[in-house]
């Protein structure tokens, strides 16, 4: 017994360790900013990154989106700003709140890569928790070909989700890519501003990291 409790004790401190090292590893890259090529050319054209306090969206004004994307969305009238999220799919359908985040999809959400889903909402006004983000157009398409990149297609068509909860004003689609702890909701905001030649940061698995060299 003396022995299971040894190792026992050894797993944890490994545990932690790695945890440690995990949270020292993104508060420092959250800083470090990310190799971005300077973009030539007038910057007048708006996108948004809208933060809950943990999750950050990509918000795009209608007018803003490709028209070769636009159909494939579902839009419905009225709306002037469209907000792509990408995440773990059983967070989106699951935790509400973060009062009804079970023990086991934390664990599952930290280490092991969890099936992934986009989330879309349609909105008619801005919100106070958005940053306003100047492009130049070359900018604007390399973001909308990011986002839609992340779309799973069949017939050149979103796969559309059935959302388990109420969607007013929101659909769900299939996602590429795993959810983990490295490949966070953020570290896909991350990568669609890298990919667009945004500042940002190295890696950042939280919002502040991204946000910060957006000020």
């Amino acid at each position: 017994m003396k022995i299971f409790f040894k190792y026992l004790f050894r797993l944890l401190l490994l545990v932690l360790a790695i945890l440690l090292l995990y949270f020292i590893a993104a508060l420092v890259l959250s800083y470090v900013p990310a190799d971005i090529e300077e973009v030539a050319g007038e910057k007048n054209q708006t996108f948004f990154i809208q933060s809950n306090g943990s999750h950050l969206d990509i918000v795009l004004p209608v007018e803003e989106i490709d028209s070769a994307y636009l159909t494939q969305l579902e839009i419905p009238e009225n709306t002037k700003y469209v907000s792509f999220g990408w995440g773990n799919k059983e967070f989106y359908f699951n935790v509400p709140e973060w009062k009804d985040l079970s023990l086991g999809l934390a664990f599952r959400a930290a280490f092991l890569q969890l099936e992934a889903a986009e989330r879309v909402a349609f909105m008619t006004r801005t919100h106070e928790n958005w940053t306003a983000v100047k492009v130049a157009p070359s900018q604007m398409k390399k973001l909308n070909d990011f986002i839609f990149s992340s779309f799973v297609l069949h017939d050149k068509n979103p796969v559309k989700c059935v959302c388990p909860i109420d969607c007013q004003n929101v659909n769900f689609y299939d996602a590429k890519g795993n959810y983990s702890c490295i490949n966070t909701c953020n570290v896909w905001v991350n990568d669609a501003l890298k990919a667009s030649d945004v500042p940002t940061s190295v890696w950042s698995p939280f919002y502040f990291g991204v946000l910060h060299h957006l000020e």
